[in-house]
């Protein structure tokens, strides 16, 4: 009978170290994640805005949503397309100084809150979705890309953000923006 219950209490035991291993690695990945997934990007406004570019296009209205309360820095914001059914493109190409689109604009530091910026929108066509992705560094120090569905990607920690976006430096268009909440 003795070595039922020694058999049991070691059972009993591993599981409770299982379950506190695993609420720790719970724990660990939400801080890791916490702040970059508060941080998100979406188009509100199509190619109809007021604000126009240098050469008097339309830039689309986007917002940015900073949850946390602690800034995201190093902020890069590009512009895309999707194809009905297809996969989203990145747009990419800085300005060229012959009047081609920027694609990729930077922001710099987002606060928390929510607010509103504008940037130039891709070409358009029929079919076609416009989207935007957001790039940013964390307080940790640790790169992210929300995708355009929505997808959070971990670049790792003192990644490059401008080479992983292919934004040259100096950024040749930065955008301001405007508190909304």
């Amino acid at each position: 009978m003795a070595i039922i219950s020694l058999v049991l209490s070691v059972i009993a035991t591993l599981i409770s170290v299982a379950a506190f291993v695993r609420n720790a690695w719970k724990d660990h990945l939400h801080d890791v994640r916490y702040q970059a997934d508060s941080v998100s990007t979406w188009i509100s406004g199509g190619a109809n805005s007021k604000v126009k570019d240098d050469w008097g296009r339309s830039m689309n209205e986007v917002m940015l949503c900073n949850l946390s309360n602690q800034p995201v820095y190093d902020v890069i914001l590009t512009s895309g397309i999707q194809q009905a059914g297809e996969q989203f493109i990145v747009h990419e190409g800085p300005f060229d100084g012959d009047g081609q689109w920027v694609r990729t604009s930077v922001v710099g530091v987002l606060p928390p809150g929510t607010f509103r910026s504008h940037i130039v929108p891709p070409d358009g066509g029929m079919c076609k979705r416009f989207q935007s992705v957001i790039a940013f560094r964390d307080v940790r120090g640790v790169s992210w890309v929300r995708g355009a569905n929505g997808d959070l990607h971990n670049l790792g920690k003192n990644q490059d953000i401008y080479n992983a976006m292919n934004c040259p430096l100096p950024a040749p268009n930065v955008v301001p923006i405007e508190r909304v909440d």
